[in-house]
């Protein structure tokens, strides 16, 4: 049976950016980070939540067979970010010109995980006791690092350690990576905003992901811990045992 639960907090930040939806009878998970500051963040990351549930509100992705059902779910994922892109670009007019967001999503079908990202944020995925990220964010840092360039990497500085080279905005790149992968009992994804993961690194989260059973609880403690490490971002947290 699947179980999961999404925990947002404003933390130290003036207004919350994020975005996130949890949609066990859809099979679909969603957390947007929105950028642009005053000028629209919160808005394009709900134009990404709200769109990619409607989509899914009004899709049949009745699965005739193994492989046309992974090929066509897949597909649905890309259209619907597609349509987010559009919708965020048809939005994004005078004060609401510099709007986006990134965007991480999974949407569960049968044995199934169909995930995708745009930007920075982030999905986990706990396996036996050890944990994976399984996305690598779109981001100057991590695209330099991907290239060799470590020593790079580490002399960003200001706005560029934070930089996306992808994101769901007006002309912007907002091509997503998809992935599909097969579900297992006992496995648990966590989707979250770097207000998270800029704060806790991967044995402070994969710790949480193992000590408590119920998604709340895990969602609820990885966002305190975040904030109790001092983070000065947005935190967002959904966590989706699927199986």
């Amino acid at each position: 049976m699947m179980r999961s639960f999404g925990q947002s907090e404003t933390g130290r930040r003036r207004r919350n950016e994020d975005s996130f939806a949890v949609r066990p009878d859809l099979g679909l998970f969603v957390v947007a980070d929105g950028m642009g500051g005053h000028a629209g963040g919160n808005v394009a990351s709900r134009i990404v939540v709200d769109t990619l549930e409607r989509f899914f509100d009004k899709s049949d992705v009745a699965d005739r067979d193994e492989e046309q059902g992974r090929t066509l779910a897949k597909q649905r994922v890309d259209l619907a970010i597609r349509m987010c892109q559009r919708e965020v670009e048809r939005q994004a007019v005078g004060d609401l010109a510099p709007m986006g967001s990134t965007l991480v999503t999974i949407l569960v079908r049968q044995n199934q995980a169909i995930l995708a990202h745009v930007g920075d944020s982030r999905i986990y995925r706990l396996r036996d006791g050890r944990l994976e990220q399984m996305t690598r964010d779109h981001s100057l840092c991590a695209e330099l690092e991907a290239a060799g360039g470590h020593d790079l990497a580490r002399r960003l500085t200001g706005p560029y350690t934070a930089m996306v080279t992808r994101s769901i905005a007006a002309q912007s790149n907002s091509k997503p990576d998809i992935r599909i992968e097969q579900t297992r009992p006992g496995d648990r994804y966590l989707l979250c905003t770097d207000g998270l993961t800029d704060v806790l690194d991967t044995e402070a989260i994969a710790e949480v992901m193992r000590t408590y059973d119920e998604p709340e609880e895990v969602s609820c403690r990885l966002v305190q811990r975040a904030y109790s490490a001092g983070s000065m971002d947005n935190i967002t947290a959904v966590v989706v045992d699927p199986v």
